[in-house]
């Protein structure tokens, strides 16, 4: 397909469209603050907790409901703290007479003080607690945590190959070996590739 700006900005339509789908969907705005998104996430946890106790049913609308929301709130943590150390602009634009000064003055960039950076930190840490939260309400804990059950699946991999050598082959999947299945909780009962029919389950 040939990229135009024609086609390009249909593209971006497309996306913002399904963005603000999304949104909608979960019950959030077209705009919202971090600390709306944290409020509004503990929220849906609340209400999930109570409906369903320590986990949402795989499958159920409630549950893609809940990974609509938990992408929403990961990608929202990984923007939180956005950083500007210099100041752009385009001085020569106004020597022309191409803008205004004030439009100059407009262009230029904000440098981040140091309380600003805290306060994004701050804010980062409200959605990593809550992003979190959901996810372990979904039983994703593993995608975001260092350790737990990510590591289990490193341990039993280097017990079973302590060389390495599976793990550096373009080939090797994890879930192709049972005794690594064991440690995978998509696996187990209630995860999205359970079967009963497998091995690890006898």
């Amino acid at each position: 397909m040939k990229l135009n700006r024609k086609t390009l900005r249909k593209m971006i339509l497309k996306e913002i469209k399904l963005m603000t789908e999304t949104q909608k969907s979960v019950g959030l705005p077209h705009k919202y603050s971090n600390m709306e998104l944290v409020k509004h996430t503990m929220n849906f946890i609340q209400e999930m907790s109570a409906k369903h106790g320590k986990e949402i049913p795989y499958g159920s609308p409630d549950y893609e409901k809940g990974e609509f929301l938990l992408t929403i709130v990961h990608n929202a943590t990984q923007k939180a703290v956005q950083h500007s150390t210099h100041r752009r602009g385009n001085l020569h634009a106004v020597m022309s007479g191409d803008i205004s000064y004030e439009e100059y003055e407009a262009s230029l960039g904000h440098e981040t003080s140091p309380e600003e950076t805290e306060f994004m930190r701050q804010e980062q840490g409200d959605l990593k607690m809550v992003r979190n939260a959901l996810a372990n309400l979904l039983g994703l804990d593993w995608k975001y945590s260092g350790g737990g059950r990510r590591e289990a699946l490193a341990q039993r991999m280097r017990e079973l190959d302590p060389t390495g050598a599976r793990q550096r082959s373009s080939r090797f999947v994890p879930s192709d070996d049972p005794e690594l299945r064991r440690n995978m909780p998509e696996y187990q009962p209630g995860g999205r590739f359970y079967d009963p029919d497998d091995p690890i389950h006898n």
